[in-house]
């Protein structure tokens, strides 16, 4: 871990125009807010009122209600994470955007291996190190005619929070001269080709790179739900619609949702 240049003294500034600049072979194009409740939130009123939203990316200086999965709130100090979001729409039903959510993990996880940050997924799409989250996904859906318009939001870290309750560590830690613009260009870039796939091919052509991103394959884990143990089993995979398969007394059980822990006293 490199810590020449302490992290927690740098912020993030956003340029719209310099993250458009790599965008220009693409349909993605980015708008930088200045504040908004969520930058999910502000796509998915967008898209309720009609307005086109596809390929549409919104960074947010200053998220005032941040979001992640499982109804948590995703606050952090303005300059010390990426908080972006990404309206896709895809002409399929949304039944069939379940692995969605992964294929996002993934495309996140080449990124940051590009930067030499270890990063792993830990089912189904949180962006880890070891036991540390860097960054988290949240994936919804809304309907409009026949098309299903995902709306993406991404938190990563770059700045590891100060809270030393929380268990996570930051992009900086790890590649410290990462610039937030090229970063987000980056990321933005490979959601466009990841998602372009997709819309084609389904999760089948990401499952094999997805595994050997995760953190879990093969080993043994618990899974909860809230503060309920559901399974305990060995990571065996995941199915074509991004389902967990866990190796457990029973045999081979398959779960749609839950929160992995590598250990039984509790969640990580």
């Amino acid at each position: 871990m490199n810590k020449s240049m302490p992290a927690q003294h740098r912020s993030a500034i956003f340029d719209e125009t310099k993250i458009n600049s790599r965008l220009l072979n693409t349909s993605v194009r980015a708008q930088v807010l200045e504040e908004c409740d969520s930058t999910s939130l502000y796509l998915m009123r967008q898209c309720k009122a009609g307005n086109p939203v596809h390929a549409q990316a919104v960074l947010a200086i200053r998220q005032t209600h941040g979001r992640g999965r499982q109804g948590k709130s995703w606050v952090a100090p303005v300059g010390t994470t990426i908080p972006i979001s990404l309206a896709w729409a895809f002409d399929l039903p949304a039944a069939k955007l379940s692995a969605l959510p992964l294929v996002v993990a993934l495309a996140v996880w080449q990124v940051l291996t590009t930067l030499d940050v270890p990063a792993q997924i830990k089912w189904p799409n949180d962006i880890v190190i070891e036991q540390a989250k860097l960054g988290g996904i949240l994936v919804e859906t809304l309907q409009t005619g026949t098309k299903s318009v995902a709306i993406i939001g991404i938190g990563l870290n770059l700045a590891a929070p100060v809270i030393k309750e929380q268990n996570a560590l930051g992009i900086w830690d790890y590649a410290p001269q990462c610039q937030p613009n090229y970063l987000v260009s980056l990321l933005l870039l490979a959601l466009n080709h990841a998602l372009n796939e997709f819309s084609t091919h389904g999760f089948s052509v990401f499952k094999k790179a997805y595994l050997q991103a995760n953190r879990d394959l093969n080993k043994p884990v618990v899974l909860w739900q809230g503060q309920s143990i559901l399974a305990q089993g060995v990571v065996e995979g995941v199915d074509e619609g991004g389902a967990l398969i866990l190796h457990t007394e029973q045999g081979l059980q398959k779960f749609i949702s839950g929160q992995i822990s590598l250990r039984s006293g509790g969640m990580v």
